[in-house]
C-alpha cells in the first residue's frame, strides 16, 4: 500500500483526516464523487502542511475546515468559478477554515497571523452582514503565490464584491 494510499484513509497531516478534506454536504446529497487524485492530494497536503498545520500550532486551538477539496463536478453544482482552487488541480489548492463562535481566538486572527507568518496566494475575509467573520478563505500555489488579501462584502444589491484589504476597515468587523 502506497503512502498516498494509506492517507487517503486516515490522516493527511497530524490533524488534518481525509474525511475533513472531501466533506461536503452537497456531494452527499446529490451523490457526487468527491475523492482526489495523487496529484490533487499531493497539493493538499501542501496547503495543510504549510498553512493549516502551522495555524493550529501556533494558536493550539482546534481550527475548523469549512470547506477544502471540491471535484469538478462538484464545483459545478455549487456554482463554484471554473478555475477554483478548491479543484487542487496545476499545483494549487484552497481551504475555507474557521473557529467556531464564542471563543476567544478569532477568525481575524487567524487571517491577520497567515498574513504576517505564511506565504499563501490569496487570503479572503468573508465577514457577514451582522459583521462576523463566518470564514476565511486561504489558498496556496506551489510558486508564485500573488500575497493578495482582500474582504467580501455584498453591494446594496446583494451581489459579493471583492475589496482590496484596509486593515482600518477590517476593525470594523468583529471577527
Amino acid at each position: 500500500m502506497t503512502e498516498k494510499t494509506q492517507r487517503r484513509r486516515g490522516n493527511i497531516t497530524e490533524h488534518v483526516k481525509y474525511s475533513e478534506v472531501v466533506r461536503s454536504k452537497t456531494a452527499n446529497k446529490y451523490r457526487i464523487k468527491n475523492h482526489p487524485n495523487d496529484k490533487q492530494l499531493e497539493n493538499i497536503t501542501r496547503i495543510c502542511n504549510r498553512i493549516f498545520e502551522p495555524v493550529r500550532n501556533h494558536f493550539g486551538k482546534p481550527i475548523q475546515i469549512n470547506s477544502l477539496f471540491r471535484s469538478a463536478s462538484l464545483n459545478k453544482k455549487i456554482g463554484g468559478v471554473p478555475n477554483s482552487q478548491h479543484l487542487c488541480i496545476n499545483e494549487s489548492s484552497a481551504m475555507d477554515i474557521s473557529v467556531k463562535p464564542g471563543r476567544k481566538l478569532k477568525n481575524n486572527d487567524i487571517g491577520r497571523w497567515i498574513m504576517a507568518n505564511r506565504a499563501f496566494d490569496q487570503l479572503i475575509f468573508y465577514p457577514d452582514f451582522y459583521g462576523h467573520s463566518e470564514f476565511i478563505h486561504v489558498s496556496l500555489k506551489k510558486s508564485n503565490n500573488r500575497h493578495q488579501v482582500f474582504v467580501h462584502k455584498r453591494n446594496k444589491s446583494g451581489r459579493g464584491i471583492y475589496l482590496p484589504y484596509d486593515p482600518k476597515e477590517l476593525d470594523k468587523f468583529k471577527m
